[in-house]
């Protein structure tokens, strides 16, 4: 029997796939691609909504990136037998908390009121095309 506990555990996941060096965008390592983002739009917070249609708050270049773990999310979630209902709003915030560290929360909010947070503090750097390899496809 299904049961919302189990959005703990998928909140983990999708976090964990988040912050993973293995999560990129266009072939870069997507928090390195984040932070030039942010740093561009004078902004130490940028905050991507998981479930409905306003997706990305901040800035379109993410929307891909935001689609990707939708559709992660959802995936999970059926996965597991859940009911997609039960999954009422999932937020993605990532913050600049020092000059090499961002720290990326995940909050999963149930229909019940229930809320899952998950959070980790990532060393990031600049994105730099130069200095890093691209992802061959």
């Amino acid at each position: 029997m299904a049961r919302r506990i189990e959005l703990l555990g998928i909140s983990h996941d999708i976090l964990a796939a988040f912050v993973s060096r293995n999560n990129d965008l266009n072939g870069y390592w997507a928090l390195g691609q984040l932070r030039n983002t942010m740093e561009r739009h004078r902004t130490d917070r940028m905050v991507m909504t998981l479930t409905g249609k306003n997706h990305v708050q901040q800035d379109p270049e993410c929307l891909g990136l935001s689609e990707r773990f939708s559709t992660m999310l959802r995936k999970h979630v059926s996965s597991r037998q859940l009911k997609q209902d039960w999954v009422q709003q999932v937020r993605l915030t990532v913050e600049m908390v020092a000059s090499d560290r961002m720290r990326c929360s995940l909050q999963v909010v149930t229909d019940l009121g229930r809320s899952f947070n998950q959070r980790r503090d990532v060393v990031v750097r600049r994105h730099d095309p130069a200095r890093e390899f691209k992802r061959a496809n």
